[in-house]
């Protein structure tokens, strides 16, 4: 982190991080009235009006993850006004997602070296590892957070996406304290995700420490199976009441999920009834809580005593929201991250011994991998509730990509440098050339 004290646009970065996707500005009392977030925000638009990078910005657009996401927007714009309530619509547009547009193209146009790709990733680790100093402080609670818009859920999926990349940077680390330091956090975060109760953030970690065990043959197997080892112990470990509930998942025909009106199973059906009753635009981006009120049977049959509910899973959630087609396109964009870092896997796969940049290269694309199929999981028990981490990641993937892609390129203009010169040093010498003299 040294080296963005002197890139004041790796520290906007930074900072824009740590505010947007771990909420810095609201952990403590008196930080909110500093207004740090809206101070990051505007020399984010300062550096974006006085210095874009379009070239990098041209490379990174072309990604189809990138311009899925920004087709998910683009077609909520165009159909808030047949929502079920416009005015909400657009205030959710411009406060929130407009902003976050910003931030992803502001990450896309300053990524643009390995360093600064580290810079991202340490900041990243950073805010996980405050706000996982803060959630084992409290006493690691399950009906409060110590971010307010987070519940547990949340935290164990922004929990989730940052353990994979606290692996690698534990693995990458120059120093051995920040080594310590990244091992010490990706075992706080397992921690934190398993203290949490949440079900399918426990399901999530499980699916990332086993995609990387299976996939990660670069590092010895005796560190691809400490995570698990670690898991399983913890398991063992944890209060009966954390046990107790972790243990439904196997029973789960009696869960309140599956046999309740408030479950989340009858909340998806109902979510789906919205969808194709509103099949081309949903009910409005941010709309789903009010089409509970409003629409559903229960609502009227319960009146105000009914509780209407967020959706409880992002893919039935933006179908609703947004239609077929926006639902489509959001389903896209975690399909589109997943084949491009594949495919880069396998092109890193091959050359990744060239260097050692390569390596690290390929190391984290194999992890950020993990965190995207983290996300994806996660995401199919929870709403859209912040989609900064979802910008984040399709930022970072971005970014590593298109760094991945120039140092490819580099090293190929290297290692073809030698052979270019060793071909005119042969070619000068020639059978009439006259003998030199050397009068003496």
């Amino acid at each position: 982190m040294k080296a963005a004290r002197r890139d004041p646009r790796a520290t906007v970065m930074a900072g824009l991080v740590l505010a947007y996707v771990w909420r810095f500005h609201i952990l403590a009392p008196g930080m909110e009235a500093l207004r740090i977030s809206a101070l990051l925000t505007l020399a984010s638009w300062g550096f974006l009006l006085v210095s874009p990078q379009p070239r990098e910005l041209g490379r990174t657009l072309r990604q189809p993850f990138v311009w899925l996401y920004l087709g998910v927007l683009a077609w909520a714009f165009l159909g808030f006004p047949f929502g079920l309530h416009p005015p909400s619509t657009f205030a959710v547009l411009k406060d929130v997602h407009f902003r976050n547009v910003i931030f992803l193209l502001f990450l896309l146009s300053t990524i643009t070296t390995y360093l600064r790709l580290e810079i991202a990733l340490m900041a990243n680790a950073v805010g996980a590892a405050v706000l996982a100093f803060y959630y084992i402080k409290a006493g690691t609670p399950t009906m409060w957070t110590p971010v307010s818009t987070y519940d547990r859920n949340d935290l164990a999926l922004l929990f989730n996406m940052t353990l994979p990349l606290a692996l690698w940077l534990m693995v990458e680390q120059r120093t051995r304290l920040a080594r310590i330091f990244s091992g010490l956090l990706a075992g706080a975060l397992g921690f934190c995700v398993m203290m949490s109760q949440s079900r399918g953030g426990f399901l999530g970690l499980g699916v990332i420490l086993l995609y990387l065990m299976i996939t990660e043959k670069t590092v010895p197997l005796r560190l691809r199976l400490a995570p698990l080892v670690v898991l399983a112990v913890g398991l063992l470990l944890l209060p009966a009441e954390a046990k107790e509930r972790l243990s439904t998942l196997t029973s789960l025909e009696q869960d309140y999920n599956v046999s309740s009106a408030t479950g989340r199973v009858e909340i998806w059906k109902r979510g789906l009834g919205y969808a194709q009753d509103r099949p081309m635009f949903g009910v409005g981006l941010g709309n789903f809580p009010l089409a509970e009120g409003l629409l559903s049977d229960e609502s009227r049959i319960f009146g105000s005593r009914w509780k209407a509910s967020v959706a409880h899973n992002s893919y039935l959630e933006m179908i609703a929201e947004t239609g077929f087609p926006g639902g489509a396109m959001y389903l896209g964009v975690i399909l589109a991250l997943l084949m491009c870092l594949f495919r880069w896997r396998k092109r890193l796969k091959g050359v990744r011994r060239r260097s050692h940049r390569l390596q690290s290269l390929f190391r984290l694309v194999n992890t950020m991998t993990a965190s995207v199929l983290g996300f994806a999981f996660g995401s199919f028990f929870l709403s859209t509730f912040n989609l900064s981490l979802l910008v984040l990641i399709i930022a970072l993937t971005g970014a590593m990509l298109n760094v991945a892609s120039k140092t490819m390129a580099a090293e190929s203009r290297s290692a073809s440098a030698p052979r270019r010169r060793r071909g005119k040093t042969l070619a000068r010498p020639s059978e009439s050339a006259a003998p030199v003299l050397i009068h003496r």
